[in-house]
């Protein structure tokens, strides 16, 4: 059987580090998710205490009609709610990254066997931010990609366009869980960047093979979902279909980061 194929049908055999790592990633988005969700709940909670449940127009005639005290109890409750935005934005964000940066730790530190060293917990959180700031530069890139392809009007172009786009996801997935390996082995930010290159310089005639058979993967998992949807007949825009497709990325992300330290780790004979 030939090696490449070896290597991808057993990264399908699923061991402890898998459902560890998955139950993390699991565990990350839920918290995450709330953290969001719960913030939106209280300012929705704040916004309907200041207008009462009126509407924008009935709030204009409120003001232009009422007293001068009222419209200045007004104003500051809309001060006091703008801080609480900005503030509870930021908390957010900064408990998000913090929650997101020891995941990737614990992650990184399970699948390499090292230990956890706390002052490098700090160094995750600047490698996860300079991480978020290429994401940014990858989207923009990924929008001007977007303007040349079809629109999606008839059925090959709306297919073109979702392997385009599964594509481009994917090469960035792959790049930062090279980055992240390279993070753990050598314990430096912007090196781990430049190591990520290398690594897929080095170990191109097992990556680009392993890209074609994780892209089929995916693309047989899309397939699959949309004959669940077919058979129990569920609208995408529910909830359900939504909970359904991140338990599929998790459970499709988890597979992928294991199947790519398996490619780059095996040894190819010359």
């Amino acid at each position: 059987m030939n090696k490449h194929i070896k290597n991808y049908l057993n990264s399908f055999k699923f061991n402890n580090k898998y459902w560890y790592t998955l139950f993390i990633d699991g565990f990350t988005f839920l918290f995450i998710t709330l953290l969001f969700l719960g913030l939106g709940k209280i300012l929705e909670m704040k916004a309907y205490a200041i207008s009462n449940g009126k509407t924008t127009e009935e709030l204009k005639v409120l003001l232009l009609s009422g007293s001068v005290e009222n419209s200045k109890l007004f104003l500051d409750n809309v001060k006091i709610f703008t801080f609480y935005l900005v503030i509870g934005i930021l908390l957010a964000l900064i408990i998000a990254l913090l929650v997101y940066s020891l995941s990737r730790n614990i992650v990184w530190n399970k699948l390499l066997k090292r230990d956890f060293v706390r002052k490098k917990f700090w160094a995750w959180n600047g490698l996860s931010v300079l991480m978020i700031i290429i994401l940014f530069f990858y989207l923009l890139f990924y929008k001007v990609i977007e303007i040349f392809l079809p629109l999606g009007v008839t059925m090959f172009q709306f297919i073109f366009r979702g392997l385009v786009g599964s594509i481009l996801v994917l090469i960035f997935m792959i790049f930062l869980f090279l980055v992240n390996y390279s993070f753990v082995t050598e314990k430096k930010v912007w090196f781990s960047i430049g190591n990520a290159f290398h690594l897929i310089k080095l170990n191109w005639k097992r990556i680009w093979k392993m890209f074609i058979l994780t892209l089929i993967t995916w693309v047989l998992l899309r397939v699959l979902l949309y004959y669940i949807y077919i058979w129990f007949k569920i609208i995408p825009q529910e909830l359900f279909s939504s909970v359904l497709n991140i338990i599929a990325i998790l459970l499709f992300l988890a597979w992928l980061r294991l199947y790519l330290l398996k490619t780059i780790s095996r040894r190819e004979s010359t």
